[in-house]
């Protein structure tokens, strides 16, 4: 009995002991954990999807554009910077990331694939844990999805998007 009660004792202090690092734009009401998320990291700040939006972070966008919420009631906001757009959506009187769409080959994701990559990388980095659709692959973490349009063996478009 002695034995188990100081095996429970040491387990508690480990997992006491273990801490999560959590997004920089995290909200306490939305937390999500980086591990259990896909990331992508841009000006030194983590955007995750489901997360708020802090428009201060990255500076001003190059175009802004909203239109009507489809599936949230509010408005759907688009910021596009040089090599990504962020698009958001309302909750709780906040924007939140629901989708990061790469523009071009100037940016990569945060384990170093980006536009122009071939598929035999994007398959490296990720693993082939993915689901194919004609040319879209697919990587699911939770409710988010990294997707990646391959033509030709190399990537033409990348998305991060969260499923809703």
């Amino acid at each position: 009995m002695k034995k188990v009660f100081i095996c429970l004792l040491l387990g508690s202090i480990l997992l006491c002991g273990c801490k999560v690092k959590e997004s920089k734009n995290n909200l306490k009401e939305n937390p999500k954990k980086i591990n259990d998320s896909y990331v992508f990291t841009v000006q030194n700040n983590d955007l995750v999807l489901g997360s708020y939006f802090d428009l201060k972070k990255l500076g001003k966008e190059k175009k802004y554009s909203e239109t009507a919420s489809c599936a949230f009631e509010g408005i759907d906001k688009t910021y596009t910077y040089d090599h990504f757009e962020v698009t958001t959506y309302p909750k709780d009187n906040k924007d939140i990331i629901g989708n990061i769409y790469f523009l071009d080959e100037n940016i990569k994701t945060k384990e170093g694939v980006g536009i122009s990559d071939s598929i035999d990388k994007v398959i490296a980095t990720y693993g082939s844990n993915y689901q194919q659709e004609g040319t879209l692959f697919k990587y699911q973490k939770g409710d988010m999805e990294l997707k990646f349009i391959i033509e030709d063996d190399l990537v033409t478009s990348i998305e991060y998007a969260l499923i809703v």
